[in-house]
């Protein structure tokens, strides 16, 4: 049986679990033909009683769960949903008429629209919906169903709106239907508030508690343990998630959603084999959810896996075009293949769709990570902080906070270039350096020098309109290293490449360069430019680490920075290093070359 009632929403490949309703798909091109799509909004609260504004969520919840087993019918996403109440700035639970139903089926591609609200009249609740046609723009009469059991209520509204939607389900989907979630009213009650306080971006510990009653109402609760698996896991606790999802399991073994977590939590727990079939049951049990798809794509994206996570992540998009994480799922995954023009757009759209919240902060991982790949790193610190700060109020993970912390720590840093004062190295022209060759090497010795240094009548070309519009040597030093970093590497570089041969496999997508090479092209372009460019070795980096590194320095009156294509860092403060000449960086490539 497939549930939409309650699940984790969404997710990355990286570290963040979030809960929330499921996804059921929305673009028109996946509908098979004659299947009727529908938009469930959120119902009205018209009780005047704060204390009762959380079943908005469940009213749409459960009546979108039981629509859904009519297979004539495709509910569109709660995040669809939401995408369009944000599209029109509409309140969730605020009254919603005719023209503003219209739109938001619109907006969203929904062939029929169901809203309406509900409210208390002494012990019983009543809930009125309307249905647009919204190819006509037409509502159906009012709706009305009155009942003290929220089960009941929901079987009657249901029954009518399928009699509005001309849709009558087959016997054995009737049967489903009336099979369909039951549980005590205090049980659903604390559940109903669970949602409410995840849909208001409440921490955490909070829904937990609010979980934790619920189960206390009815141990036999499912749906609950799904959702305290999903709270438990988003707080880095998984042993006591999947304790909580594998009891959810007994109880409801044909429910998506208790797959789909199961699955997503395997790959926090390096069970990559179970992880694939749990979630490929999911999404058996349940082919209008993108969720498991995603989850498919980190699944693979984690063997590095690329063409496949983009496979998964574009069947997800094709069910849900207004899923801000498939977005950002497919910016980073274009990164890592070093697209850079797909990654950007996707990317672009992903921030257009970000939702805020929790969803947002799924997409936010993804954002900041393919930003700083990118080498956009100003935008990669905004991200990062935005991610920070989202989940350390959701009561996140602290093992997440720590290490998103630092990284942006670390990438804002690097921000901020670091001066130094070292003596300018000796300077030979192109006649004095080989002339100095001559004297001291054989002609056999003499055959095997190249200077990597070396520029060419392109590459100044290139220097030129890389520091177009840049005035001070500064600029230009920037704009040289701007124009280098945002290239994406796979750390697998060739390592003695002169900077003519990095020039000529530059527009290579396949080609991967490190630091030797970079130092050499980044000297030659600097040169062509004018700038005052040496070759540096360095010895420890700047945490004190030894390393076998090299970078540049450029030489900007009485001062100069350490400019490093590799560490991504314009003016890095390395510790120990050494500026070489010319003679030296000729030298310095032979032995690379590991010519004696």
């Amino acid at each position: 049986m497939a549930s939409r009632f309650r699940t984790i929403r969404r997710g990355t490949w990286a570290l963040v679990l979030v809960l929330g309703a499921a996804v059921t798909g929305i673009a028109q091109q996946t509908t098979p033909p004659g299947r009727l799509t529908v938009a469930v909004l959120w119902f009205a609260d018209k009780t005047g009683d704060p204390q009762m504004g959380h079943w908005r969520c469940t009213v749409s919840g459960m009546l979108s769960e039981q629509l859904t087993e009519a297979k004539a019918i495709r509910v569109l996403p709660a995040g669809a949903v939401d995408y369009a109440f944000r599209q029109l700035d509409v309140k969730k639970g605020s009254s919603l008429d005719t023209e503003q139903a219209r739109k938001m089926g619109e907006l969203i591609e929904a062939q029929r629209v169901v809203w309406g609200s509900y409210e208390r009249q002494n012990d019983l609740w009543q809930v009125r919906a309307f249905v647009l046609n919204d190819a006509r723009g037409e509502a159906s009469g009012e709706v009305t169903v009155t009942s003290a059991d929220w089960f009941e209520l929901r079987d009657k509204l249901a029954g009518q709106i399928l009699a509005e939607l001309g849709i009558k389900p087959s016997q054995s989907e009737q049967q489903k239907m009336s099979q369909q979630l039951r549980t005590s009213p205090g049980a659903l009650e604390w559940y109903s508030r669970s949602l409410a306080l995840q849909d208001d971006d409440k921490p955490f510990p909070e829904q937990e508690e609010s979980l934790r009653k619920a189960l206390a109402a009815d141990p036999q609760f499912a749906k609950a343990h799904v959702g305290l698996a999903a709270t438990l896991g988003s707080q880095g606790k998984f042993a006591e998630a999947e304790q909580a999802v594998r009891r959810a399991l007994e109880l409801e073994p044909d429910c998506a959603g208790v797959h789909q977590v199961l699955g997503f939590l395997s790959l926090f727990l390096n069970r990559p084999a179970e992880a694939e079939q749990e979630l490929r049951k999911a999404h058996n049990l349940d082919p209008d959810d993108s969720t498991p798809l995603i989850r498919l794509s980190e699944l693979y994206a984690a063997q590095q896996k690329w063409d496949e996570a983009i496979a998964f992540l574009n069947e997800a998009r094709a069910l849900d075009p207004t899923d801000a994480v498939v977005c950002a799922s497919l910016g980073l995954a274009y990164a890592q293949k070093r697209n850079r023009d797909q990654a950007i757009a996707q990317l672009k759209e992903a921030e257009r769709l970000d939702p805020g919240g929790p969803e947002g902060v799924n997409a936010e991982q993804m954002i900041c990570q393919a930003y700083a790949m990118l080498g956009e790193v100003p935008l990669a610190v905004e991200n990062y902080e935005r991610f920070v700060t989202q989940i350390e109020k959701l009561g996140g993970d602290p093992n997440v906070v720590r290490i998103f912390e630092e990284r942006s720590r670390q990438l804002k840093a690097t921000l901020t270039p670091t001066f130094i004062e070292i003596p300018e190295p000796k300077v030979y022209t192109e006649e004095t350096l080989w002339e100095t060759l001559r004297e001291r090497l054989t002609e056999d010795g003499l055959s095997m020098v190249v200077d990597p240094l070396a520029g060419s009548e392109e590459m100044k070309s290139w220097a030129g309109k890389l520091t177009q519009g840049a005035n001070s040597d500064i600029e230009k030093a920037k704009a040289l290293f701007d124009g280098l970093t945002r290239r994406i590497e796979s750390g697998d570089g060739h390592g003695h490449r002169t900077a003519k041969e990095v020039f000529a496999t530059w527009s290579d997508p396949n080609a991967s360069f490190i630091c030797t090479e970079y130092a050499n092209l980044f000297i030659a372009l600097a040169r062509a430019v004018k700038l005052k460019a040496f070759y540096v070795h360095v010895e420890k980096d700047y945490r004190g680490k030894a390393v076998p590194h090299d970078c540049v320095a450029v030489f900007v009156e009485d001062r100069a920075l350490l400019v490093d294509a590799t560490y991504r860092w314009f003016g890095v403060p390395h510790k120990e290093f050494v500026v070489l000449d010319d003679l030296q960086a000729v030298a310095h490539h032979l032995v690379q070359l590991k010519d004696p």
